[in-house]
This record gives structure tokens, C-alpha cells and sequence, in this order.
């Protein structure tokens, strides 16, 4: 693609917001599943503790 297209595409207020609105809105999803990850590992890491405790 030549990027004066490009670029007169880019030009476009309507397009460079929905670009930042699908930005946005991968960045969420990315928030959500990190968040998501975090709270599995911390369940696995109190499973652990737990165990750890009864077996001492």
C-alpha cells in the first residue's frame, strides 16, 4: 500500500478515533485476562500455602 493512501487515510479524525477506540479496547481485554491470570495464580499460590501448613 503506498503510504501517502496511508497517510491521507490517517488524516481522517474519524478514522484515527475508531483506531484508538479498537486500541482501547485491546487493551482492556489484555487488562481483563492479566488480571484473570493473576487471580489463578494467586489461588494456586494459597493452595500451595495451605498445603505447605498442614503438612508442617
Amino acid at each position: 500500500m503506498n503510504n501517502s493512501i496511508v497517510e491521507g487515510i490517517l488524516e481522517i479524525p474519524q478514522v484515527r478515533i475508531g483506531l484508538l477506540n479498537f486500541a482501547i479496547s485491546v487493551l482492556d481485554k489484555t487488562k481483563d485476562f492479566l488480571i484473570e491470570l493473576r487471580e489463578k495464580e494467586n489461588s494456586k499460590l494459597l493452595e500451595l500455602e495451605k498445603s505447605k501448613s498442614l503438612i508442617a
